[in-house]
Formats: structure tokens, sequence, C-alpha cells
């Protein structure tokens, strides 16, 4: 008799939390949805700060590359001629294409 007491009195006590336990599903679905274009957003920038990081580890690994290749043959004393050319030509090429081409 007693269980059959507490097994009612469990069942109550389900059928009063259902409501509450279905309001609050709706209510973190409604703020994960609200969240969702965040989410994507979030996501989006991780990729692109990857790939930045990616082009940005990719370039020190070349020029790590042809430092040891250069200090292998022996031209590293060169290297501050070359990029002192290389500055040369961006200072003294032309910044942008002329205003009225030749025709």
């Amino acid at each position: 008799m007693t269980v059959l007491i507490g097994l009612l009195i469990l069942g109550l006590l389900a059928l009063l939390a259902f409501p509450l336990l279905l309001a609050t599903a709706a209510i973190v679905l409604a703020v994960h949805l609200l969240l969702l274009p965040f989410k994507i957003l979030g996501l989006g920038v991780k990729a692109g700060l990857g790939l930045a990081g990616a082009l940005v580890k990719g370039c020190f690994l070349i020029a790590g590359i042809l430092l040891a290749i250069l200090v292998a043959i022996g031209l590293i004393p060169l290297v501050p001629l070359l990029l002192l050319g290389i500055g040369i030509y961006l200072l003294l090429r032309p910044s942008r294409a002329p205003l009225h081409p030749a025709r």
C-alpha cells in the first residue's frame, strides 16, 4: 500500500515537473537559436585566423630555408646588399598606374 502511495506521489511530481522541463527546454533552444549566427561567425573568424597564421608560418618557414641555403653555400654576406636592392626597388617603382594612360 505504501509503495502504491509512493508511486502515486512520484507520478504527480513527474506531472508537475513536466511543464517546467518543457519550458526550460524551450528557453534553452531559443537562446541557442539566438546565438547561432555568432557561433557561425566565430567559426568563420577562427578559420580565417587559422589560415592567416598558416600563411605567416609558411612565409617564415620559406625565409628560414632560404637563409639556411645561403649560409650553406656561403652567400650570407650578400644578404644586406640584396635587402638594400629590394628596398631601393620598392622606393623607385611607380606606386600606382598613371591617371591618364597613353593611347
